[in-house]
């Protein structure tokens, strides 16, 4: 879990950096890395899920 939480962060941070060097113009390179953050933040919200239920 904390690698994956890791990960996130680091798009996270990675996307904003993009964003700010383009003055906040989406591009294709923006849209990747947001469609692979969501779907980073999809399997940690799923794992998080299952260990809440027990």
């Amino acid at each position: 879990m904390r690698m994956l939480r890791e990960k996130i962060e680091y798009l996270r941070r990675k996307m904003d950096r993009r964003l700010e060097e383009k003055n906040f113009i989406v591009d294709d390179e923006i849209v990747k890395l947001s469609q692979l953050l969501d779907k980073f933040i999809a399997k940690y919200q799923k794992r998080q899920t299952k260990i809440n239920r027990g």
